[in-house]
Formats: C-alpha cells, structure tokens, sequence
C-alpha cells in the first residue's frame, strides 16, 4: 500500500487517535530475538534490519539514518520515560497525529518484522483502538493498523496488530495499563 504512515491516528478514516505520550518509535525489517527486544528495553537501540527509528525528542527525525522523517501535527513536547522533559512527544487523543511519506520499506510486505514503541497511555479509545501506527487506505484489508484496543474491544488495552478495517487480527493477552510508561513490540516472522 502506497498510503502515507501516520502515527497516532487510522490512516484511512482520521479517527482511532492515540490519547498520551509516546518515545522511542522504531520499525525493523527482520524479527528481532528476545536478546535484542531486551537491549530495546535497556535504552539500547538494536540496528537489527533497522528502517525508521522515531526519537520522538521534540521532533520527528528518523534517526535511523533512512530518512522517514515525521510531520508532526498537534503534538506537544512531554516528560519521558526517564523524567527528561521534551524528551517524548504528545498526542491529544483529538487531532495529534505524525504522518510520513509512503517508502516502500515502510510497506511491510513480505517480510517479517517488528515494531517497537515505548508508550504512555491517559485513556483507552472509546471506540476500537487507539492507533500506533497506520499505513492503509480506505476498506478492509488494505494496509496495517497496530494499535491498543479500544472499549468497544473484547478484552481493552490490549496490543493489536492486523490488516486495518479487517476482522484478520494478531491480538495480545495482557493489558496495557493506564497512566505509565510500557514498552510495547510486535513481532512478525
């Protein structure tokens, strides 16, 4: 899908907004070990298969070196994990969302991979998520969405990870709580 990456927000109807901080945004093109997710966890970014890496430091600079920088919209600077202030970005769970133009590496087809984000959530969505990340077009099962699931979502605050407007979905067990900072990785191999 050629669709623009937005973070944030569902890329296909401009709803679903993320309501909270969130830090250290990183998409990689291969299925990162255990070992590898654990240095993710230490503050150490793994380079594994790297394709976009967003600091979310005040600014949406790739620093992955591959040049998918973020248009940051209605977002404000915040505290982050570690009480660094700018040091996370905030989204309004209104109209805060981050858009990159489409690469073909951001595609993720055919590959495995894994997406990584560090997460900071005030509420879940009223309705079926609230949006990570979303590079789709309208209809089903034209593109991703991955994101924590919503109140009209059985269970709430779990990650998820699917085709974006689909019912083919990879859904999580353990809640992600409100109010505090999580690390949250999904892995395709």
């Amino acid at each position: 899908i050629t669709a623009a990456l937005h973070i944030g927000r569902d890329a296909a109807t401009n709803a679903y907004y993320f309501n909270g901080a969130m830090d250290d945004i990183s998409i990689h093109g291969n299925a990162l070990n255990s070992t590898e997710i654990q240095h993710l966890y230490n503050s150490t970014q793994s380079t594994a298969g790297l394709i976009a890496h967003w600091l979310m430091d005040g600014n949406g600079t790739d620093a992955s070196g591959n040049g998918n920088t973020a248009s940051l919209n209605n977002i404000t600077s915040t505290t982050d994990r570690f009480g660094n202030a700018g040091g996370a970005l905030y989204f309004n769970g209104i109209s805060s969302y981050a858009t990159v133009v489409d690469k073909p590496s951001l595609r993720l087809n055919n590959t495995s991979f894994t997406l990584n984000a560090w997460v900071k959530l005030d509420s879940y969505n009223a309705s079926y998520g609230s949006i990570l990340l979303s590079k789709r077009v309208a209809g089903a099962n034209a593109g991703y969405n991955w994101s924590i699931t919503g109140s009209l979502t059985n269970p709430t605050g779990v990650l998820s990870y699917g085709s974006g407007g689909g019912s083919t979905n990879a859904v999580g067990s353990t809640a992600v709580g409100l109010n505090s900072w999580h690390m949250v990785t999904s892995v395709y191999n």
